[in-house]
């Protein structure tokens, strides 16, 4: 008992001290009043401190002091701070919810000039490129992802899922009325190693995945990245747009900064002096730069925290979040990052629709890489995909706990069991991308469904190619096809051995009988700088029948090479009124030794479970492709040697906008019939569509060269941002300049040709998308624009050589 006694004034003063303690403890979160969004990095101080406790990316917050908390300040840049007193008898037993009210962002004729903003300016991006974590020794790290979709609709998007449920069998269990509205519609977890060199050799390769109401992991698992990994990249992509970074070179060309405060900031590591920095570019009108806020070390001006926005927004409000760690080598490295679209307005799912991506980077290890050990494949997966999703996994591997939200979407699908229909739907959209329905062990080719031209008029068919359910080494496919214009059947059959699908190795065997454009050089691997560039063959008018016989090799030996390797037996028929001097020519063979090489230095791929998805990219692409006849082991009607090469470069201007150019040149040696010449490339008919990279006042077929070159420039000077228009129409000019000549005229067809040794000249100006028309799945634009042709091939009458056409832009 005594020693009972002797205890009890103890254990009474640690219960008062554990009150005292409770009672200076305060939990809490800052959001927005209208729309109740979190707001990160605001500034809370108490009892009137120099000292403030900055909250996190999602607004929470923490306060431990063994003060008394009397007065409660809270100070965001963007917002009207607001202050809080507390009574003597509150308990601080509770998290606490503060909203508070919207103000507006400074304006540049609001910001005075000073020196001190001058100094900072050039001290930050002085230091950027010391501060920028991969400008570092090469590293790799591992990221932790959360990517969910939220909206205030779910339950009439649940009724919408019980019809098509009804109709079609895409999940196993019908939801039921009475399950809760308070869960996600999507929710998706993921765990990626990322592995760097340097800007140009990265790799990031999904480690494990974990999705609510799907069995197997997708490939929008390693897509769903809508945000940079630093803000030190010169060029932002959030949310799929493109955006100048503040941190470009000469950014004070395009870059306001004015500090707006400097903050001391409770952390782990004790008080920290930082800069409160606004940023907003001196252009507002441009919608390519990107506005915000930057939380410098006052120190060393490295990143501590930066909230970002783009400078001009439309049906949605998108903002990026990223805090920085600095580690014990000085550099700076991000460690949390969020981009978070909100769509206030009403949408497919919905009003008050919130999609969000959460990315968490921790195991930071600075290690070195061998370039060769970086291929094409820049995303990809691992080979045995982590796919457990039992909790004890993920709670090992998460770096944020669950909220009830999170916690009610697992709980909600796993009543449901797995919608199939989420996987289905995207192994179908992941087909789309390649013009293919997966159906079994089939994929349908939807480009040979229908198509039209002005040969044919409208072509009808049907197409299909094995997929990796059939067999993951042999690949075989066909189509048939028929032309209600021109009667006729055509038809191809392949087949493709692939020898190792990384590396794009197959050998092929495949007979064709169809039609193609007489004069028109096709590459291997093409990719069009434009998504008008196809609608020229629309107009196509002359054409030759043709059957042939081809067996290739085609791999990609180096990172950036592809090439093939072919040998093919072909009889033509042209289509249209040919002969060689005196003789008619209604079909001829030729037999070839083909070789093509394409060079990409900066083409880059997703690979998927089954597939390599390529990635945009804006280096040089060269085409060099040469061609031979031979007679020595089948019938060849003409000897000859061609050569053909094509240049295509896109780059962004700072400013400016984006400017393509397209060279194309070629040379044919010997004797070789119109169809292996070259056309010219016009694409003018009445009532035309803009056809990039051809020559759009030019007739088509009004030129033949045997040897020829030609220049395409266009230059998009970005969208034009005007509150008053709902849409946002894109303003272009476009060069185009062509010269060729001609070995000799005995080449004779039903129509007049003629030579280009003096150069043909057009220029040209357009709208893209001034009306603009959304449909499930794609957007339809329509403009206009006017060209010009003039020089030495110019017509007689000026206004002849004035062109309107349309501008067609349909987008997936």
């Amino acid at each position: 008992m005594k020693q009972f006694g002797f205890c009890l004034p103890f254990l009474m003063l640690s219960y008062m001290l554990s009150l005292s303690w409770a009672q200076v403890r305060l939990e809490g979160s800052v959001s927005q009043h209208y729309t109740h969004k979190p707001l990160p990095f605001a500034c809370i101080k108490i009892n009137y401190s120099d000292t403030c406790y900055l909250t996190d990316g999602q607004g929470n917050f923490l306060i431990q002091t063994e003060q008394p908390i009397r007065v409660l300040q809270v100070i965001e840049p963007l917002h009207r701070p607001f202050e809080i007193h507390f009574p003597d008898t509150f308990q601080f037993n509770k998290r606490l919810e503060f909203s508070i009210l919207q103000t507006k962002l400074l304006e540049d004729e609001n910001v005075p000039t000073r020196s001190t903003d001058q100094m900072v300016q050039d001290s930050f991006l002085s230091h950027a490129v010391l501060n920028n974590p991969d400008m570092a020794n090469s590293y790799e790290c591992f990221i932790y992802n959360k990517f969910s979709i939220t909206t205030s609709n779910i339950a009439q998007l649940k009724a919408r899922l019980n019809r098509i449920a009804d109709k079609f069998e895409f999940i196993q269990k019908r939801i039921s009325d009475d399950s809760s509205n308070h869960h996600r519609l999507i929710l998706m977890e993921s765990l990626t190693k990322r592995e760097l060199i340097n800007s140009k050799h990265y790799r990031e390769i999904l480690l494990a995945s974990r999705i609510a109401g799907v069995e197997k992991p997708v490939t929008f698992t390693i897509t769903s990245q809508l945000q940079p990994f630093t803000l030190y990249e010169k060029e932002l992509i959030i949310s799929g747009k493109h955006y100048y970074s503040p941190t470009i070179p000469n950014a004070q060309k395009w870059y306001k900064f004015y500090v707006k405060d400097t903050l001391k900031v409770s952390t782990q590591n004790g008080v920290q002096t930082l800069l409160l920095v606004m940023f907003y570019p001196r252009f507002p009108k441009q919608a390519d730069f990107v506005k915000g806020f930057l939380w410098l070390d006052a120190n060393d001006f490295g990143i501590h925290y930066a909230l970002v926005e783009p400078s001009f927004h439309f049906s949605e409000y998108t903002e990026f979040i990223q805090s920085y760690q600095k580690l014990s080598n000085g550099k700076y490295f991000p460690s949390y990052s969020k981009t978070a679209i909100y769509y206030e307005r009403y949408n497919a799912l919905g009003k008050k629709t919130t999609i969000s991506d959460e990315s968490f980077v921790y195991e930071i290890n600075f290690k070195s890489f061998r370039h060769k050990n970086f291929d094409h494949i820049r995303y990809n997966f691992r080979d045995s995909l982590e796919t457990d999703d039992s909790e004890a996994f993920w709670q090992n591997v998460r770096k944020i706990e669950l909220d009830s939200m999170d916690k009610n979407t697992y709980r909600f699908y796993e009543e449901i069991g797995s919608i199939k229909s989420i996987e289905n739907i995207t192994q179908f959209g992941e087909a789309l991308v390649f013009g293919e329905i997966p159906v079994g062990t089939w994929n349908i080719l939807i480009n040979k469904i229908i198509d039209f031209n002005e040969f044919e008029g409208m072509r009808v068919g049907f197409g299909g190619v094995t997929n990796e359910y059939f067999s993951d080494k042999l690949e075989l496919g066909g189509y048939v096809g028929y032309g209600l214009n021109d009667n006729i059947f055509k038809y191809g059959l392949w087949g493709r051995w692939h020898l190792q699908r990384k590396k794009q190795t197959f050998l092929e065997l495949k007979h064709t009988h169809d039609i193609r454009e007489a004069g028109e050089t096709f590459f291997i691997s093409d990719k069009f700088q434009f998504n008008k560039e196809p609608l020229r063959r629309f107009r196509v008018r002359y054409m030759d029948k043709f059957s042939e016989n081809e067996l290739g090799f085609q791999t990609r030996i180096f990172r950036a090479f592809t090439t093939r390797i072919a040998f093919a037996h072909t009889l033509t028929m042209p289509q249209y009124l040919y002969s060689i001097e005196t003789r008619n020519v209604d079909a001829f063979y030729t037999t070839e030794y083909r070789f093509s090489i394409k060079y990409a230095p900066d083409e880059y791929f997703l690979q998927s479970l089954h597939r390599q998805i390529p990635l945009r990219h804006y280096l040089p692409i060269i085409w060099v492709q040469y061609a031979q006849s031979t007679d020595e082991f089948t019938e060849n009607d003409f000897i000859y040697r061609k050569i053909d090469l094509k240049f295509q470069h896109t780059a962004k201007i700072l400013g400016w906008g984006i400017t393509s150019i397209q060279v194309r040149a070629g040379k044919v040696w010997g004797s070789a019939p119109y169809s292996l010449l070259y056309n010219g490339r016009g694409s003018y008919r009445p009532l035309a569509a803009i056809s990039h990279n051809s020559f759009e006042t030019m007739l088509y077929n009004e030129f033949l060269s045997n040897q020829h070159i030609s220049i395409h420039w266009t230059h998009r000077f970005g969208t034009l941002n005007l509150r008053q228009l709902k849409k946002r129409p894109t303003f272009l000019m476009c060069h185009n300049i062509g010269f060729g000549s001609l070995a000799s005229s005995i080449h004779k067809i039903d129509i007049d040709y003629k030579t280009m040794e003096r150069g043909f000249f057009e220029s040209g100006l357009y709208l893209n998308n001034i009306f603009v028309v959304k449909l499930p799945g794609l957007q339809a634009g329509l403009g206009a624009g006017a060209f010009a042709r003039y020089g030495a091939y110019a017509y007689p009458a000026l206004s002849d050589n004035f062109v309107f056409k349309l501008a067609l832009d349909i987008q997936l």
